[in-house]
């Protein structure tokens, strides 16, 4: 079982999470690599879930003209 924090880290910068260590990124057991991504990913979900259901709310609403729409500020 991984930590929060380590899933965090895993997720945002795997090199940081691996000790920058290359040998260990890649002979790290297949299985174990499956159960970390999900676990990473599961905590994204959850992280982000109640912001996803905004956007479908506000999409479903029709304020999203289409999905290429850009969103964000544009670039100069």
């Amino acid at each position: 079982m991984h930590s929060d924090a380590d899933l965090r880290t895993f997720a945002s910068d795997p090199a940081v999470h691996f000790g920058h260590d290359r040998e260990a990124m890649h002979t790290l057991d297949p299985t174990e690599l499956a159960e970390l991504q999900l676990a990473a990913l599961r905590m994204r979900f959850r992280d982000l879930r109640e912001r996803v259901v905004k956007s479908s709310r506000i999409a479903a609403r029709g304020s999203v003209a289409r999905q290429s729409e850009r969103v964000g500020p544009r670039a100069s």
